[in-house]
C-alpha cells in the first residue's frame, strides 16, 4: 500500500520557473508548473499499477499526457478540454488558442519521442464526451484516469460519477487539486465538497489510497 506522505504547501515556495526547466525536455512548451510539482507523487502509481489505457479530463498544455506517456510502454493516452477554461482562468486572462496549439505541439513532440503511445484529442464539454465514452461502450475501459478539468463541485462530481463507470475494476481514478479552494470559499465552487461525496456513496466499491494529499487516489474494486 502507498504510504501518506507528508502534506505539502502548494502554495509552492519555490521558483517555478527553474522547476519546469528542469522536469521537461527541451522542445516543449509549458508556460506553468502545474503538473511537475506533483509528478513524484504519481510515479509510485504508474510502479505499482498496470496501465496502458488512460484518459485525463482537462488536458490545457498537456504536461501530464506528456508526462504520462514517458511513464508507459505503449498503449492510448484520451485527452479531454474544451481549451476554454473555466472561470478561475478566464480570470487571468489567457489566451486559449495559445494554449491549445501548446498542447498539439507538445503532442506532436510527445508521440515523435514514443511513437508507441496513441494520443487521442476531444475537444468537448467533459459531461457530452464521457457520456458518450458511456454510449460507445466504453464501460470498463481506461487503467487510469486522470480529473484535472472544472473545479465546481457539480462538474467535479459528474466527472467522478462517469469516470467509476468507464475506469476498469482494480483501475485507478486520481483527483487532482483536491484540497484547492476558489477564492470565494464556497465549497460548492471547489472540488472537496464533490470527491468527498462520491468517496463516501461509492465507498463499498472503491479503496482510497493513503498518499499525497494534494491528490485523492482511488482504486476502483467493484462494479
Amino acid at each position: 500500500m502507498l504510504e501518506e506522505s507528508r502534506p505539502v504547501n502548494l502554495n509552492l515556495q519555490l521558483d517555478w520557473r527553474k522547476k519546469l526547466n528542469e522536469s521537461i525536455q527541451k522542445g516543449f512548451n509549458f508556460n506553468t508548473n502545474w503538473n511537475s510539482v506533483v509528478q513524484k507523487h504519481l510515479d509510485p502509481i504508474f510502479e505499482k499499477f498496470s496501465i496502458q489505457t488512460i484518459l485525463e479530463i482537462g488536458s490545457f498544455e498537456g504536461q501530464s499526457a506528456c508526462y504520462f506517456s514517458k511513464k508507459i510502454t505503449n498503449g492510448e493516452i484520451h485527452c479531454l478540454d474544451t481549451w476554454k477554461g473555466d472561470e478561475d482562468l478566464r480570470e487571468k486572462k489567457m489566451d486559449f488558442n495559445i494554449i491549445e496549439r501548446n498542447f498539439d505541439k507538445n503532442i506532436k513532440l510527445a508521440n515523435e519521442i514514443n511513437p508507441s503511445v496513441n494520443f487521442l484529442k476531444y475537444k468537448n464539454e467533459s459531461y457530452k464526451q464521457l457520456s458518450q465514452f458511456i454510449a460507445q461502450g466504453k464501460e470498463n475501459f481506461f487503467d487510469l484516469i486522470y480529473i484535472d478539468g472544472a473545479h465546481d463541485s457539480q462538474n467535479v462530481l459528474f466527472a467522478a460519477v462517469t469516470s467509476f463507470k468507464l475506469v476498469k475494476e482494480g483501475g485507478i481514478i486520481v483527483f487532482d487539486d483536491y484540497l484547492w479552494e476558489n477564492k470565494d470559499k464556497n465549497i460548492i465552487n471547489s472540488p472537496k465538497f464533490a470527491i468527498d461525496s462520491f468517496v463516501n456513496i461509492f465507498s463499498n466499491k472503491i479503496y482510497v489510497i493513503r498518499h499525497f494529499l494534494y491528490q485523492l487516489y482511488v482504486v476502483k474494486i467493484s462494479n
